[in-house]
């Protein structure tokens, strides 16, 4: 029976010991995860209540302290000063107000971010880190990734890279501390200018539970990312397989197909309809979508389409409107029924028998005239004909408006032709004309 404690009492810590599972270890692990916009020239601060060991428990060991984490985002890491406040009051910097414009996380880098966080990164302080040398250090020597904005593909910036850094002060401070209570993470934006998104924080210890409860879950690795393709609702552990949506028409049968798209936004709305789009051949289809140059086979020839017309083109395959009629009739202007309408001869022309040489006597009017040359063997010259009566003529015309101006001695119509009509204007009566004498 031992009658005295010597010291080697471990007290028993209930929790996950499967190393294998999602949750081992994780009794000392704190994590606030409600995403938070950070402001211009603001103080952010927030907490989280620790009960993960004996009561009275304090840091005897700054190795104890694995990690103080953050996921966050912003686009200009020259704003900020951060500290963690221990349980009892004392307060460590973990990052100062140091290299301008460099980016934590892929950052909107825009000071409208209510409704537009950007992607954060995990960044951490311990002082056993993953790399070598404070966050400053880490700018100074180009510890940096180009990284584009999640909502303006214009806009890039100097991202540092996601690790555990040392922080600003030592750790060492926090010792005394309890490690029960509220642990306070603050983030100072000192600048009013670029905004940010804290996502998520927490604190990490070495302390392990040594007594297994029960409590372990198994770890299922898959798509933890909500707003995935591929979300798995019930993965614990993000594998790195998530699918980012891409919106599109998701048919191949229509025109607004793309390719790239993962789920159809109901906007496949044409149809496509393969045809002749060539409005130059006969296969020509108005409504088809897509074209087929191998369906456009007959070139359109315009032309007369109609057998009975008078210029029908047999290479024609298209009516364009130019058909004439075939109009029988007298073709010859020199038979008595001759028809200046007729485009076919019929054979019908008659010609009147006698001497019509002697030509007719008519009476002429004053004024305006209209008399016909039917005399074959006179002279046919237009000043000799009219020679008689000259003094009284003032114009003749013809029926292509050429004219005769006797008081200008100008001849614009030359020599009368017989079956033709002429139009005259005298300055009195003339009895007994004859245009044959």
């Amino acid at each position: 029976e031992v009658e005295f404690d010597n010291g080697t009492c471990i007290p028993i810590i209930l929790g996950c010991t499967d190393s294998t599972a999602f949750n081992y270890a994780s009794i000392c692990n704190y994590n606030e995860a409600e995403p938070m916009l950070l402001p211009d020239n603001y103080v952010f601060t927030t907490s989280i209540e620790l009960e993960c060991v004996g009561t009275g428990q304090t840091l005897t060991d700054v190795n104890d302290i694995l990690s103080v984490d953050i996921n966050m985002e912003h686009s200009y890491i020259g704003d900020l000063d951060i500290f963690i406040t221990a349980p009892n009051g004392v307060q460590v910097q973990l990052f100062a107000q140091t290299g301008a414009s460099t980016w934590l996380g892929e950052a909107t880098d825009t000071d409208n971010t209510e409704t537009n966080p950007g992607v954060g990164y995990d960044y951490g302080w311990s002082m056993n880190p993953t790399y070598n040398g404070t966050m400053q250090e880490a700018i100074a020597n180009g510890n940096t990734t180009t990284v584009t904005s999640p909502i303006d593909i214009n806009i890039q910036g100097q991202a540092l890279n996601p690790d555990i850094y040392l922080p600003l002060e030592n750790f060492n401070a926090l010792l005394g501390t309890p490690l029960n209570g509220e642990w306070t993470i603050t983030v100072i934006d000192n600048i009013p200018q670029d905004n940010g998104w804290i996502f998520s924080w927490g604190i990490k210890f070495v302390e392990q539970a040594n007594t297994d409860d029960g409590s372990c879950i198994a770890v299922l690795s898959g798509c933890t990312d909500t707003t995935a393709l591929n979300y798995n609702a019930l993965a614990n552990e993000d594998d790195g397989s998530c699918i980012a949506i891409v919106l599109g028409c998701t048919d191949i049968n229509y025109l607004e197909y793309e390719a790239t798209a993962n789920l159809d936004d109901g906007s496949c709305s044409s149809l496509i309809i393969e045809g002749c789009m060539d409005p130059l051949y006969l296969e020509y289809a108005s409504l088809a979508t897509s074209s087929n140059p191998e369906l456009c086979s007959t070139l359109i020839v315009l032309g007369c389409t109609d057998v009975n017309a008078l210029n029908y083109n047999a290479s024609a395959n298209v009516e364009d409107g130019s058909c004439i009629l075939v109009v029988n009739g007298c073709t010859s202007d020199e038979a008595d029924n001759y028809n200046p309408n007729a485009n076919q001869d019929d054979g019908s022309c008659e010609y009147l028998e006698g001497d019509c040489n002697a030509g007719y006597s008519i009476n002429l009017q004053e004024g305006w005239n209209l008399f016909g040359y039917t005399c074959e063997d006179s002279s046919n010259d237009l000043t000799g004909l009219v020679e008689s009566i000259v003094d009284q003529v003032i114009i003749v015309k013809n029926n292509t408006g050429n004219v005769y101006l006797p008081e200008f001695n100008f001849n614009g119509i030359g020599e009368l032709y017989g079956g033709f009509g002429y139009q005259m204007k005298i300055t009195s009566p003339v009895t007994n004309f004859n245009i044959c004498e």
